[in-house]
């Protein structure tokens, strides 16, 4: 019997299945970079986790309300646009330095990047939330603010990372 408060379905495939999916991402990845003691593919995991965790929330919804599909495709351009710069910038200065004591003690590198599976899933949760629901509301006013408030705000990230970047070439 599923979980069901008004009409969100809490089912396991949405909020369990999401957190399994996550984690199981998170520490196979551990796994690979705990044994070659690397760091350089830890933002794209990420990147990785926050796609199969939000598309899998939308998917196994079996509906596809343009609320929720528009919070996706800003999640995954979010995600991808960050993720993308993160590993270009970890390949280009040869490391992230936040990784050189913990990539040699596996345990310590274990904590990483469960904690990047937490920090993944607690942000992905509205959207798993409003994936689960099967309501669909009209777009209104309120999605234009916050379409409005997210463009700002990719265009400051990018804007503010490309800046810290050509600073720190220098």
């Amino acid at each position: 019997m599923p979980l069901e408060i008004g009409s969100l379905s809490l089912t396991g495939t949405t909020l369990v299945g999401t957190l399994i999916l996550d984690f199981a991402i998170n520490w196979a990845a551990w796994a690979v970079a705990a044994l070659l003691q690397t760091e350089v593919f830890y933002d794209a995991v990420g990147t990785l986790s926050y796609t199969a965790v939000s598309l899998s929330a939308l998917i196994n919804a079996g509906h596809y309300h343009p609320r929720q599909v528009g919070v996706v495709a800003m999640i995954l351009a979010w995600t991808w646009r960050l993720g993308s710069f993160l590993f270009f910038r970890t390949l280009t200065t040869g490391g992230d330095s936040r990784f050189e004591e913990a990539k040699r003690q596996p345990l310590k590198f274990f904590v990483y990047w469960t904690f990047q599976a937490i920090w993944v899933w607690v942000c992905c949760l509205p959207s798993l939330f409003l994936s689960a629901s099967d309501r669909d509301p009209s777009v209104g006013p309120t999605d234009v603010i916050g379409i409005v408030f997210y463009a700002v705000g990719m265009v400051l990230e990018v804007t503010a990372d490309t800046q810290k970047f050509l600073f720190k070439r220098n």
